[in-house]
């Protein structure tokens, strides 16, 4: 946000990303933002029937910003070549909590993906937390 990208490491960590830094992966889309949608007080499933009841796409580009009494966080160990599948990868993924904070969380979302991938993600939502604890965005 406000031109700075963040990366959260396997080891807690959450540091801005040089500018020269490169991905293997990236989901990148024109956008013609909705209007705003304010809410308070959500749980995660709260929050993704809020998104649901905005939203007729396949694909949902999401920011939400606000203040979080709890975020879990989860990243994966860096890969090396030959890339593992990513199921394989997720067995190393790494999960922690952060909060309070303040952040906004930019990703995107696949509601109507297929059920073996929602099994495999969660809840098919991509976010990345940008922000630290007791930080503001």
């Amino acid at each position: 946000m406000a031109g700075e990208a963040y990366v959260a490491r396997a080891d807690g960590s959450v540091s801005p990303v040089p500018g020269e830094t490169r991905t293997p992966f990236a989901v990148v889309t024109p956008l013609a933002p909705d209007p705003p949608v304010q809410a308070e007080g959500l749980d995660h499933e709260a929050l993704l029937a809020v998104l649901d009841a905005h939203s007729t796409m396949s694909v949902q580009a999401v920011r939400v910003s606000g203040r979080f009494s709890r975020l879990r966080v989860r990243s994966v160990p860096k890969q090396q070549a030959p890339y593992p599948p990513f199921e394989d990868v997720l067995t190393t993924q790494v999960e922690w909590q952060i909060g309070p904070v303040n952040a906004t969380l930019v990703g995107f979302r696949f509601p109507s993906s297929p059920p073996a991938l929602r099994c495999r993600v969660g809840t098919c939502t991509l976010w990345q937390t940008i922000g630290a604890p007791g930080g503001t965005c």
